[in-house]
Protein backbone atom coordinates (compact mmCIF):
# COMPACT_ATOMS: atom_id res chain seq x y z
CA UNK A 1 0.00 0.00 0.00
CA UNK A 2 1.40 3.10 -1.36
CA UNK A 3 0.81 5.39 1.53
CA UNK A 4 1.69 8.63 -0.06
CA UNK A 5 -1.78 8.61 -1.33
CA UNK A 6 -3.68 7.34 1.33
CA UNK A 7 -5.11 8.49 4.87
CA UNK A 8 -3.23 8.95 7.59
CA UNK A 9 -4.57 9.97 11.26
CA UNK A 10 -1.22 11.51 12.44
CA UNK A 11 -2.71 15.35 12.13
CA UNK A 12 -5.71 13.89 13.62
CA UNK A 13 -3.82 12.06 16.86
CA UNK A 14 -1.98 15.26 17.33
CA UNK A 15 -5.11 16.85 19.11
CA UNK A 16 -5.51 14.49 21.63
CA UNK A 17 -9.35 14.16 21.75
CA UNK A 18 -11.25 11.98 22.94
CA UNK A 19 -13.87 11.67 20.46
CA UNK A 20 -12.70 11.31 17.16
CA UNK A 21 -15.23 11.84 14.12
CA UNK A 22 -13.14 10.66 10.68
CA UNK A 23 -15.34 11.29 7.62
CA UNK A 24 -14.16 11.51 4.04
CA UNK A 25 -13.95 9.58 0.32
CA UNK A 26 -15.23 6.02 0.20
CA UNK A 27 -11.45 4.12 -0.42
CA UNK A 28 -9.01 6.57 0.87
CA UNK A 29 -7.65 4.04 3.39
CA UNK A 30 -9.55 5.18 6.95
CA UNK A 31 -10.22 1.88 8.32
CA UNK A 32 -6.37 0.33 6.72
CA UNK A 33 -5.25 3.05 8.99
CA UNK A 34 -6.99 2.32 12.09
CA UNK A 35 -5.92 -0.97 11.85
CA UNK A 36 -2.60 -0.29 11.69
CA UNK A 37 -2.73 2.08 14.30
CA UNK A 38 -4.24 -0.79 16.77
CA UNK A 39 -1.65 -3.30 15.72
CA UNK A 40 1.28 -0.79 15.99
CA UNK A 41 -0.13 0.04 19.99
CA UNK A 42 -0.55 -3.67 20.79
CA UNK A 43 2.74 -4.97 19.13
CA UNK A 44 4.71 -1.74 21.09
CA UNK A 45 2.48 -1.79 24.43
CA UNK A 46 0.42 -4.51 24.29
CA UNK A 47 -2.27 -2.32 24.20
CA UNK A 48 -6.17 -4.02 22.93
CA UNK A 49 -8.56 -2.40 20.74
CA UNK A 50 -12.25 -3.19 20.21
CA UNK A 51 -13.77 -2.50 17.07
CA UNK A 52 -17.69 -1.94 16.76
CA UNK A 53 -19.62 -2.53 13.57
CA UNK A 54 -23.81 -1.78 14.01
CA UNK A 55 -24.71 -5.25 13.22
CA UNK A 56 -23.73 -8.88 13.53
CA UNK A 57 -24.14 -9.17 9.66
CA UNK A 58 -21.71 -6.63 9.06
CA UNK A 59 -19.43 -9.03 10.81
CA UNK A 60 -20.16 -12.07 9.04
CA UNK A 61 -16.47 -11.55 7.22
CA UNK A 62 -14.59 -10.87 10.76
CA UNK A 63 -12.46 -13.75 9.78
CA UNK A 64 -10.93 -12.10 6.88
CA UNK A 65 -10.03 -9.00 8.62
CA UNK A 66 -6.42 -9.00 8.58
CA UNK A 67 -6.32 -10.26 4.81
CA UNK A 68 -5.06 -6.40 3.58
CA UNK A 69 -2.51 -5.74 6.69
CA UNK A 70 -1.03 -8.96 7.51
CA UNK A 71 2.02 -9.00 4.85
CA UNK A 72 2.92 -5.33 6.08
CA UNK A 73 4.28 -7.76 9.70
CA UNK A 74 5.83 -10.81 8.67
CA UNK A 75 7.40 -10.93 11.25
CA UNK A 76 3.88 -11.87 13.12
CA UNK A 77 1.31 -14.11 12.85
CA UNK A 78 -2.69 -12.74 13.06
CA UNK A 79 -5.93 -14.99 13.49
CA UNK A 80 -9.09 -14.75 13.97
CA UNK A 81 -11.30 -16.91 16.34
CA UNK A 82 -15.21 -15.61 16.55
CA UNK A 83 -15.26 -12.09 17.04
CA UNK A 84 -11.36 -12.03 18.99
CA UNK A 85 -8.18 -10.64 17.02
CA UNK A 86 -4.71 -12.56 18.25
CA UNK A 87 -1.32 -11.26 17.45
CA UNK A 88 1.00 -14.31 17.89
CA UNK A 89 -1.21 -16.09 19.78
CA UNK A 90 -1.93 -12.86 22.43
CA UNK A 91 -5.28 -11.63 22.40
CA UNK A 92 -5.05 -7.78 20.83
CA UNK A 93 -8.49 -7.28 20.71
CA UNK A 94 -11.97 -7.75 19.50
CA UNK A 95 -15.28 -7.06 17.69
CA UNK A 96 -19.00 -6.26 19.31
CA UNK A 97 -21.74 -5.55 17.21
CA UNK A 98 -23.61 -2.23 18.80
CA UNK A 99 -26.93 -3.81 18.12
CA UNK A 100 -26.06 -6.41 20.90
CA UNK A 101 -23.24 -5.08 22.76
CA UNK A 102 -21.80 -6.31 25.99
CA UNK A 103 -23.77 -8.94 27.48
CA UNK A 104 -21.69 -9.17 30.42
CA UNK A 105 -21.15 -5.89 31.95
CA UNK A 106 -19.20 -6.62 34.44
CA UNK A 107 -16.65 -8.00 32.27
CA UNK A 108 -13.54 -5.79 32.73
CA UNK A 109 -11.37 -4.36 29.52
CA UNK A 110 -8.12 -3.11 31.35
CA UNK A 111 -5.97 -3.12 28.84
CA UNK A 112 -7.91 -1.46 26.24
CA UNK A 113 -6.97 2.07 24.98
CA UNK A 114 -8.69 2.39 21.58
CA UNK A 115 -12.03 1.68 19.97
CA UNK A 116 -13.24 1.91 16.55
CA UNK A 117 -16.66 2.32 15.32
CA UNK A 118 -16.23 1.57 11.71
CA UNK A 119 -19.10 2.69 8.96
CA UNK A 120 -20.82 4.60 12.07
CA UNK A 121 -22.65 6.62 8.76
CA UNK A 122 -24.84 4.30 7.03
CA UNK A 123 -24.39 3.67 3.33
CA UNK A 124 -26.50 0.79 2.58
CA UNK A 125 -30.36 1.81 2.58
CA UNK A 126 -31.71 -1.71 3.50
CA UNK A 127 -29.95 -1.11 7.46
CA UNK A 128 -31.02 2.06 9.66
CA UNK A 129 -29.82 3.31 12.46
CA UNK A 130 -30.75 1.75 16.42
CA UNK A 131 -33.19 3.59 17.97
CA UNK A 132 -31.51 5.92 20.84
CA UNK A 133 -28.49 4.76 18.83
CA UNK A 134 -25.62 7.16 20.36
CA UNK A 135 -26.79 6.75 23.61
CA UNK A 136 -26.31 2.98 22.99
CA UNK A 137 -22.94 3.82 21.97
CA UNK A 138 -22.17 5.93 25.19
CA UNK A 139 -23.57 2.50 27.15
CA UNK A 140 -21.05 0.51 25.38
CA UNK A 141 -18.18 3.15 26.11
CA UNK A 142 -18.95 3.47 29.70
CA UNK A 143 -18.90 -0.38 30.01
CA UNK A 144 -15.27 -0.93 28.02
CA UNK A 145 -13.71 2.22 29.65
CA UNK A 146 -15.08 2.88 33.11
CA UNK A 147 -13.41 5.83 34.29
CA UNK A 148 -10.08 5.72 32.05
CA UNK A 149 -9.63 8.09 28.84
CA UNK A 150 -10.50 5.34 26.28
CA UNK A 151 -9.78 7.29 22.36
CA UNK A 152 -13.15 6.71 20.38
CA UNK A 153 -12.52 7.06 16.54
CA UNK A 154 -15.76 6.83 14.92
CA UNK A 155 -14.87 6.40 11.33
CA UNK A 156 -17.44 6.48 7.72
CA UNK A 157 -17.87 7.83 3.91
CA UNK A 158 -19.49 10.84 3.49
CA UNK A 159 -22.90 10.21 2.96
CA UNK A 160 -25.35 12.07 4.70
CA UNK A 161 -25.09 15.25 7.25
CA UNK A 162 -28.88 14.21 8.39
CA UNK A 163 -27.51 11.71 10.84
CA UNK A 164 -27.76 10.65 14.63
CA UNK A 165 -24.22 11.55 15.64
CA UNK A 166 -24.58 15.00 13.59
CA UNK A 167 -27.83 15.93 15.21
CA UNK A 168 -26.81 15.23 18.64
CA UNK A 169 -23.36 16.74 18.97
CA UNK A 170 -24.90 19.52 16.87
CA UNK A 171 -21.87 19.02 14.35
CA UNK A 172 -21.86 21.89 11.42
CA UNK A 173 -20.00 20.75 8.57
CA UNK A 174 -17.44 23.53 6.77
CA UNK A 175 -16.66 22.04 3.49
CA UNK A 176 -13.27 24.49 3.60
CA UNK A 177 -12.16 23.17 7.36
CA UNK A 178 -10.72 19.92 7.73
CA UNK A 179 -10.66 19.41 11.28
CA UNK A 180 -13.90 21.19 13.07
CA UNK A 181 -13.69 21.30 17.12
CA UNK A 182 -17.33 20.33 17.81
CA UNK A 183 -16.58 20.51 21.84
CA UNK A 184 -13.42 20.40 24.47
CA UNK A 185 -13.05 16.73 23.49
CA UNK A 186 -14.57 16.16 20.35
CA UNK A 187 -13.18 16.85 16.97
CA UNK A 188 -14.44 15.29 13.47
CA UNK A 189 -12.04 15.15 10.66
CA UNK A 190 -13.29 15.66 7.00
CA UNK A 191 -10.30 13.76 5.20
CA UNK A 192 -8.26 15.44 2.61
CA UNK A 193 -6.22 13.05 0.59
CA UNK A 194 -5.73 14.86 -2.49
CA UNK A 195 -2.97 12.63 -4.22
CA UNK A 196 -5.67 9.74 -3.90
CA UNK A 197 -8.46 11.92 -5.37
CA UNK A 198 -6.06 12.66 -8.12
CA UNK A 199 -4.81 9.33 -8.79
CA UNK A 200 -8.50 7.89 -9.12
CA UNK A 201 -9.77 10.68 -11.26
CA UNK A 202 -7.38 9.31 -13.48
CA UNK A 203 -8.42 5.88 -13.47
CA UNK A 204 -11.16 4.88 -16.28
CA UNK A 205 -14.07 4.54 -13.70
CA UNK A 206 -12.58 7.58 -11.96
CA UNK A 207 -13.61 9.50 -15.57
CA UNK A 208 -16.66 7.24 -15.63
CA UNK A 209 -18.02 8.44 -12.41
CA UNK A 210 -16.53 12.02 -11.98
CA UNK A 211 -19.74 14.26 -13.10
CA UNK A 212 -22.12 11.83 -11.04
CA UNK A 213 -23.33 11.62 -7.90
CA UNK A 214 -21.83 8.64 -7.15
CA UNK A 215 -18.58 10.40 -7.84
CA UNK A 216 -18.99 14.04 -5.94
CA UNK A 217 -19.19 11.06 -3.46
CA UNK A 218 -16.74 8.49 -3.95
CA UNK A 219 -13.80 10.88 -5.33
CA UNK A 220 -15.43 14.28 -3.93
CA UNK A 221 -16.19 13.67 -0.41
CA UNK A 222 -19.32 15.31 -0.70
CA UNK A 223 -22.87 14.32 0.95
CA UNK A 224 -24.51 12.32 -1.32
CA UNK A 225 -27.42 11.14 0.49
CA UNK A 226 -28.30 14.50 1.10
CA UNK A 227 -31.70 15.85 -1.01
CA UNK A 228 -31.41 19.52 -1.12
CA UNK A 229 -34.68 20.09 -2.11
CA UNK A 230 -36.44 22.61 -0.06
CA UNK A 231 -33.38 24.36 1.25
CA UNK A 232 -34.26 28.27 0.96
CA UNK A 233 -32.99 31.24 3.50
CA UNK A 234 -35.93 33.06 4.27
CA UNK A 235 -37.53 35.51 2.73
CA UNK A 236 -37.29 38.87 3.81
CA UNK A 237 -40.89 39.42 4.10
CA UNK A 238 -41.20 36.26 6.30
CA UNK A 239 -42.32 36.94 9.94
CA UNK A 240 -41.64 34.74 12.77
CA UNK A 241 -44.69 33.32 14.42
CA UNK A 242 -43.47 30.78 17.02
CA UNK A 243 -40.03 28.97 17.85
CA UNK A 244 -40.00 25.37 18.60
CA UNK A 245 -36.97 23.14 20.29
CA UNK A 246 -35.71 19.63 19.95
CA UNK A 247 -32.30 18.08 20.88
CA UNK A 248 -31.94 21.49 22.90
CA UNK A 249 -31.55 23.34 19.40
CA UNK A 250 -34.00 26.45 18.74
CA UNK A 251 -36.15 26.63 15.62
CA UNK A 252 -37.64 29.70 14.46
CA UNK A 253 -41.14 29.15 12.38
CA UNK A 254 -41.27 32.24 10.53
CA UNK A 255 -44.80 32.55 7.65
CA UNK A 256 -44.34 34.65 4.22
CA UNK A 257 -48.18 35.20 3.72
CA UNK A 258 -47.20 36.73 0.46
CA UNK A 259 -45.52 33.48 -0.86
CA UNK A 260 -47.33 30.98 1.04
CA UNK A 261 -44.43 29.30 2.61
CA UNK A 262 -43.05 28.83 6.25
CA UNK A 263 -39.59 28.82 6.51
CA UNK A 264 -37.48 26.67 9.38
CA UNK A 265 -33.95 28.74 10.93
CA UNK A 266 -32.09 28.96 13.21
CA UNK A 267 -33.01 32.62 13.79
CA UNK A 268 -35.94 33.22 16.54
CA UNK A 269 -37.11 35.85 18.71
CA UNK A 270 -37.15 33.62 22.24
CA UNK A 271 -39.62 35.88 23.47
CA UNK A 272 -42.11 34.52 21.60
CA UNK A 273 -43.99 31.35 22.38
CA UNK A 274 -41.67 28.16 22.48
CA UNK A 275 -43.12 24.41 21.91
CA UNK A 276 -41.59 21.68 22.72
CA UNK A 277 -41.46 17.98 20.72
CA UNK A 278 -41.41 16.13 23.73
CA UNK A 279 -40.80 16.13 27.17
CA UNK A 280 -37.22 15.74 27.18
CA UNK A 281 -36.88 19.52 26.02
CA UNK A 282 -39.73 20.62 28.55
CA UNK A 283 -38.27 24.22 31.00
CA UNK A 284 -40.76 26.45 32.21
CA UNK A 285 -42.89 28.47 30.21
CA UNK A 286 -42.14 26.16 27.57
CA UNK A 287 -45.53 24.21 26.32
CA UNK A 288 -46.13 21.01 23.88
CA UNK A 289 -46.36 21.37 20.80
CA UNK A 290 -49.38 19.36 20.55
CA UNK A 291 -51.18 21.56 23.09
CA UNK A 292 -51.63 24.36 20.35
CA UNK A 293 -54.08 22.99 17.59
CA UNK A 294 -53.46 25.83 15.20
CA UNK A 295 -49.72 25.83 15.09
CA UNK A 296 -49.44 21.81 14.73
CA UNK A 297 -51.73 21.92 11.95
CA UNK A 298 -49.71 24.59 10.29
CA UNK A 299 -46.61 22.81 10.61
CA UNK A 300 -48.50 19.59 9.44
CA UNK A 301 -49.50 21.37 6.27
CA UNK A 302 -46.43 22.45 5.82
CA UNK A 303 -45.12 19.27 5.26
CA UNK A 304 -47.57 17.28 3.76
CA UNK A 305 -48.42 20.03 1.22
CA UNK A 306 -44.55 20.98 0.41
CA UNK A 307 -44.73 24.48 1.17
CA UNK A 308 -42.30 24.30 4.41
CA UNK A 309 -38.44 25.26 3.72
CA UNK A 310 -35.23 25.13 5.59
CA UNK A 311 -32.33 27.09 6.22
CA UNK A 312 -29.82 24.33 5.72
CA UNK A 313 -29.56 20.72 6.01
CA UNK A 314 -28.61 20.45 9.45
CA UNK A 315 -32.22 22.13 10.18
CA UNK A 316 -34.02 19.97 7.46
CA UNK A 317 -32.26 16.91 9.40
CA UNK A 318 -33.90 18.39 12.96
CA UNK A 319 -37.50 18.87 11.02
CA UNK A 320 -37.16 15.41 9.70
CA UNK A 321 -37.29 14.24 13.51
CA UNK A 322 -39.58 16.30 14.44
CA UNK A 323 -42.30 14.85 11.60
CA UNK A 324 -41.60 11.44 12.94
CA UNK A 325 -42.88 12.55 16.31
CA UNK A 326 -45.50 14.33 14.37
CA UNK A 327 -46.74 11.53 13.03
CA UNK A 328 -46.45 12.75 9.70
CA UNK A 329 -44.92 9.79 6.83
Amino acid sequence: MNEEFYYSPQKLLSYNCLFNFVEGERGNGKTYAFKKFCIDNFIKRNAQFIWIRRYSTELEDNSKFFDDIKDRYPNHTFKVTGYKYYCDDKLMGQAIPLSKGITKKSTPYPNVETIIFDEFLITNKHYHYLSNEVEQLFDLYSTIARTRDVRLFLLANSTSEINPYHLYFNININNNQRFIKVADDIILERTDTVNYRQVVQKTRFGKIISKTTYGKYAIDNEFANDNKSFIEKKSDNSTNRFNIVFNNQFIGIWLDLEQGKIYCSRKCNKMLPTYCITTDDMKPNYLILKSNANYLKLLKNGIEKGYIYYEDMKIKGYMLQVQKYLCIK
